[in-house]
């Protein structure tokens, strides 16, 4: 795979892991639809564990093996957002939690935040559930969740920055790559929301809700496409001078 096309692979895999934000999202959701409440994670993880159980334990071709470590891991995932959302109901009458809440209304610090938060747990989705499980106390607004977010996007290329390095130049490139692209749409896309807040647009206030996190993370990632798209050559230059080929070899990237 070239740069060029990692580049798209790298955009089509941000879009991608909104999808499990709204997923996760319908834990919010109230009412007796029969639709939603099998989408809701309560319904989603047993159903999705066992079908991947039996997948593991039946499948004969690694295809459906795979599968089935990917519904387990999905079903584990449901059953950990929900046990979180329970957990963390509590905090919203803690002193603590408010102090912590204040704390994250600097804009970098919510960042930073967001970025070692994903860093931490390896796994963006994971991340985003988290945040989404905290909203459902009322305490996050949208000025602390817009920053929380892109810094999670940030955070989850470290893995893959970890991973490359040991590895060669062309690994190294892809993995740099992938924090670019998020690294430069979460600091240009959060300069725009400042400047949509001081120009009276945007309200920092208004609480978030499991939702209200899926959409933030949906239109960060749509628009940080949108935004970069016609850079993705410049990115791949950035990269290829980021970690430069060494002498003597001929690796074609």
């Amino acid at each position: 795979m070239t740069l060029e096309q990692a580049v798209g692979v790298i955009m089509g895999a941000n879009l991608g892991t909104t999808l499990t934000a709204w997923i996760l999202s319908l834990s919010g959701v109230s009412g007796n639809v029969p639709l939603l409440a099998l989408l809701r994670p309560t319904s989603l993880s047993p159903l999705l564990t066992a079908v991947g159980v039996a997948l593991l334990l039946m499948g004969k071709r690694s295809t459906l093996r795979h599968t089935g470590d990917g519904l387990v891991g999905f079903g584990l995932l449901f059953a950990g957002m929900e046990a979180m959302r329970n957990a963390v109901a509590p905090l919203a009458q803690g002193t603590a939690f408010h102090g912590v809440l204040a704390a994250l209304q600097n804009p970098l610090l919510a960042l930073l935040i967001g970025a070692l938060l994903t860093a931490v747990v390896q796994s963006s989705s994971a991340s985003i559930g988290i945040l989404q499980a905290v909203s459902s106390t009322g305490g996050i607004t949208v000025g602390i969740a817009v920053p929380l977010v892109m810094g999670q996007n940030v955070g989850t290329c470290i893995t893959a920055l970890l991973s490359a390095t040991g590895a060669g130049c062309h690994a190294k490139r892809a993995a740099l790559l992938h924090f670019y692209f998020n690294a430069i749409g979460a600091v240009v896309l959060l300069g725009v929301f400042y400047l949509l807040r001081l120009l009276g647009v945007a309200s920092a206030q208004a609480p978030v809700s499991e939702g209200s996190v899926a959409l933030i993370h949906t239109l960060f990632n749509v628009a940080a496409t949108l935004l970069l798209l016609p850079f993705s050559k410049s990115l791949v230059h950035l990269a290829r001078g980021t970690v430069r080929e060494k002498k003597g070899t001929t690796q074609k990237v």
